[in-house]
């Protein structure tokens, strides 16, 4: 009987609906996640510059490395999820 669900095709296209949809919600959290933490990071360097009594960049801090690692993981994490959701959509118009 669980066979006979799963090849339903309105239980596909529900399947499909909700794979396409968290994938939205996801890459969008995402971005605007990355997008938050980067502007955190460009706001508190330009408020370090301002205060750095030389005129030169102050020192970013000990954590300043790790947070980049962190945005970029972010941004390659939307990328690969951005492609595979083309790759679905893809796949999905091509069997229609």
């Amino acid at each position: 009987m669980a066979g006979t669900r799963l090849q339903d095709p309105g239980f596909a296209t529900q399947i499909y609906a909700v794979t396409i949809t968290v994938f939205i919600m996801n890459i969008t959290t995402t971005w605007y996640l990355t997008g938050f933490i980067c502007y955190r990071l460009w706001s508190s360097q330009r408020r370090n510059r301002a205060t750095d009594d030389y005129g030169g960049y102050a020192n970013p801090g000990p954590y300043s490395k790790m947070i980049m690692v962190l945005v970029e993981s972010g941004m390659l994490y939307s990328v690969t999820e951005g492609i595979f959701l083309i790759c679905i959509v893809a796949h999905s118009v091509s069997d229609a």
